[in-house]
């Protein structure tokens, strides 16, 4: 069958590249690309936790960036601080009103922006929109996949899978986040480091890298 390639776009510094697929997740036989999906770590200011020792955490276990949730414009340093000592991309959720402050204040890194508009994509710095998913909906995202290759314009964009308020252990939130992957998501938001750390791990295996 003839596939359409779905729209790229491009996070961070030019560093990481969302989306572009061809074929079904990982099948080298129809042309899939040698690409692993994005795993971002997830970190919320309002849980009492050390923003710098929470951020340092993910960018030692191998994050390829970070969403945090924000709730108020007075946590802009914060967000400032991680943006710099990490230099990794970052998705911000949580107050409107926060989100959009930072995404205008923060330099040196692009912002994804977890906002979702009248037809459930959020923004991607200037670069784009990815499709967002609360939790893994496998049904629905497998169909979202499949119809954007098969041509339907609206379903091209990236899929991002937020597994953030996964509650298992390790090994049953790096479970969803596999069956996530095979369904076509092009980012996962996960809560746990040991399970980004394993889909990382998986993604680069079903990919060949």
């Amino acid at each position: 069958m003839s596939w359409q390639q779905q729209d790229e776009v491009w996070i961070g510094l030019g560093d990481y590249v969302a989306g572009g697929s061809c074929a079904p997740p990982f099948l080298k036989s129809e042309g899939a690309l040698a690409r692993r999906p994005i795993v971002m770590g997830s970190m919320d200011l309002s849980d009492g936790r050390d923003a710098y020792e929470a951020a340092m955490m993910w960018a030692d276990a191998g994050a390829d960036g970070m969403m945090i949730r924000v709730s108020s414009e007075e946590e802009l340093p914060t967000v400032a601080m991680i943006a710099q000592v990490t230099g990794l991309p970052i998705a911000l959720a949580g107050d409107p009103a926060a989100v959009s402050a930072m995404a205008s204040a923060i330099n040196g890194t692009v912002l994804i922006l977890m906002g979702a508009d009248a037809e459930g994509h959020v923004s991607a710095g200037q670069n784009g929109r990815i499709a967002v998913f609360d939790g893994l909906d496998a049904d629905a995202m497998h169909a979202f996949r499949l119809a954007g290759l098969k041509g339907d314009e609206s379903c091209k964009r990236p899929i991002m899978a937020d597994l953030s308020m996964f509650p298992g252990e390790p090994m049953e939130e790096a479970m969803v986040g596999l069956e996530a992957m095979l369904c076509g998501a092009d980012i996962l938001i996960m809560n746990n480091p040991v399970a980004a750390d394993m889909c990382r791990f998986q993604g680069e295996e079903l990919a060949g890298l």
